[in-house]
């Protein structure tokens, strides 16, 4: 082919697939707001309410305790100048040891605030996303998209999870590959 007929070819190729996308109606997209959604079904609703008063009545052990123990703190320090050395070794080593424990606590509540998180949202999630072919081709969507950030449009960090015709070209790219490289 000549420089002339590769000028032509692709004029013509240009004319071919402007014609199809100028009569082509753009893809309808959806954003599902993933955040929003399980917060605001009817079980989400409960079990944030249910957490949430769980980790309130965790925070006022937790407060509770360190009240205690600042309270033991300055009643140390104030002692402290008129005990013998090992019993203010003695005491301080207490002191350390109920503040590690408070602090092993805390950590084990906030552990288990998660895991209770992860076992009372996970079914929403995933029954939210069940749903979204149903929603998507009652509304005609060609693509749906995970959105969990509550900014609008489509974040840098959405992900797709939905389209209409999944056309798989695994094998063709990897015919072609093989191909262009032997």
């Amino acid at each position: 082919m000549t420089k002339k007929n590769y000028q032509r070819f692709f004029v013509v190729l240009g004319l071919v697939i402007g014609s199809r996308l100028a009569f082509a109606e753009p893809p309808k997209v959806g954003v599902l707001d993933m955040q929003k959604a399980m917060f605001e079904v009817k079980r989400g609703k409960s079990a944030k309410n249910s957490l949430q008063k769980e980790a309130e009545e965790k925070e006022k052990i937790v407060e509770k305790e360190q009240t205690a123990i600042r309270k033991l703190s300055e009643d140390f320090q104030k002692k402290a100048a008129h005990m013998n050395d090992k019993a203010r070794m003695e005491k301080g080593a207490e002191l350390q040891k109920k503040i590690e424990d408070l602090q092993r606590t805390a950590q084990g509540y906030q552990a288990e605030f998660q895991k209770k998180n992860e076992d009372a949202f996970r079914p929403l999630v995933e029954g939210l996303r069940a749903l979204i072919p149903e929603v998507a081709r009652r509304r005609k969507l060609d693509m749906v998209f995970e959105n969990n950030t509550q900014s609008p449009g489509l974040a840098p960090g959405s992900t797709l999870v939905y389209a209409v015709d999944k056309t798989d070209i695994t094998e063709e790219a990897i015919k072609l590959f093989d191909e262009k490289n032997p």
